[in-house]
């Protein structure tokens, strides 16, 4: 889970700190958003115990998350918090389908 999650650190990274968009803000928002919020509630705990002195481990997947939740709110889109049972099933088929593609 923390691989994963740094993953989204990263492209939060490389999608909105300032001088280095080098992935563009849309494409990142579209392409990877609905996973970071999943993640992003899944990992909530987590993601907040994780924060010393004010400097957050994941700072930029928490930017991304409240990117998305902004984007989302443009589009019209409900943004609601997800219930565990909800997380429970997304984690569910992303474990599914990775295995499906490392198997191949």
């Amino acid at each position: 889970m923390i691989d994963v999650l740094n993953f989204f650190d990263r492209v939060g990274y490389l999608a909105f700190e300032p001088g280095t968009q080098v992935v563009n803000t849309e494409m990142a928002l579209d392409r990877f958003g609905s996973r970071v919020k999943y993640y992003y509630y899944a990992c909530e705990q987590e993601i907040t115990a994780r924060s010393v002195g004010g400097k957050r481990e994941w700072e930029h997947l928490v930017e991304f998350h409240k990117a998305y939740i902004k984007w989302l709110k443009k589009r019209e889109a409900p943004t609601k918090p997800y219930n565990a049972r909800q997380i429970y099933a997304f984690l569910r088929s992303e474990r599914a389908r990775c295995h499906r593609i490392s198997a191949r």
